[in-house]
């Protein structure tokens, strides 16, 4: 699933990729940088999150787009 990484590293980025899809109610296939924009957008503007927990969902999806994470929906 992810490669080289600890389980609980793994965890905490399948939890990151499972609350981008859970905002954006449609399959990966479908999206895209700009999806992906407005995610963190919405974590920092609405949720308040910490320029750590930012720092960890861009991550997430730099890796993704690298090809280090599976984006397969049966993973996520």
């Amino acid at each position: 699933m992810l490669r080289g990484f600890a389980l609980h590293t793994q965890q905490r980025y399948m939890r990151c990729a499972r609350a981008f899809l859970a905002y954006c109610h449609r399959p990966v296939e479908q999206l895209g940088g700009n999806d992906i924009r407005h995610f963190l957008l919405y974590l920092i503007q609405e949720k308040k999150f910490a320029t750590k927990t930012i720092n960890l969902h861009s991550v997430t999806w730099l890796e993704a787009f690298l090809g280090s994470v599976s984006t397969e929906p049966s993973v996520l």
